[in-house]
């Protein structure tokens, strides 16, 4: 709205221009950051192992965590902590 001469108070001159996009610099850099670290600890999460009932060896496997599939039946030892997506049995 500044830069329409008829109704701006500074003459048509963006004011708030480069603080705004200061802002919205910094903002989009801590975001990112944040994002960078969630991707990172997802990574370091899936990467973890966790053994797997295999229907056709009829014992359990291991396997990393990004590698279950809906239906796999999950051995969840004692402190491991379960995802909020797995239903307990």
């Amino acid at each position: 709205m500044q830069t329409v001469k008829s109704i701006s108070i500074s003459n048509g001159t963006p004011a708030m221009a480069f603080p705004l996009t200061v802002i919205i610099l910094i903002s989009m850099a801590k975001d990112a950051y944040e994002d960078r670290k969630r991707h990172v600890a997802d990574a370091e999460e899936n990467d973890r192992d966790v053994e797997v009932y295999d229907n056709t060896l009829k014992k359990f496997v291991t396997k990393m965590w990004r590698e279950i599939r809906v239906g796999n039946i999950v051995k969840v030892n004692e402190g491991e902590m379960i995802p909020a997506d797995m239903i307990t049995l």
